[in-house]
């Protein structure tokens, strides 16, 4: 069935599960590795966008893959020290906007033009 250089999917999952336990990243970050026909996809979270240069490259290597199929996942890059525009607080020597106030340009309640009866 198989020449002397293939394995079979069976034979090819332990030896990328093996490979990846190595690399040391995907054993923290939870890869999971599913061998078809060759083609091994690789899915799972990564702590950092940086563990998933080494986890392809570890699985490439690997004799009999055809084909690395990346479905990986990381979290959203967040900026530290910035807060979302909708949270920011104004600096005291910024004025404030108020838009569709009732208050008018010198300060005082606007009327209503239509009055109640």
């Amino acid at each position: 069935m198989f020449g002397q250089n293939q394995q079979s999917d069976k034979e090819l999952q332990k030896t990328v599960s093996k490979r990846l336990e190595r690399t040391g990243t995907g054993s923290q970050s939870k890869v999971q590795a599913v061998v078809r026909r060759g083609a091994v996809t690789l899915t799972g979270k990564l702590q950092y966008e940086r563990q998933r240069s080494p986890i392809l490259k570890a699985v490439q290597s690997v004799a009999g893959v055809r084909q690395v199929i990346d479905q990986l996942q990381t979290p959203p890059k967040v900026r530290p020290h910035s807060q979302p525009t909708e949270h920011r607080k104004p600096r005291v020597d910024e004025p404030v906007v108020l838009e569709d106030s009732p208050i008018n340009d010198i300060g005082s309640i606007a009327q209503d033009p239509i009055p109640v009866e």
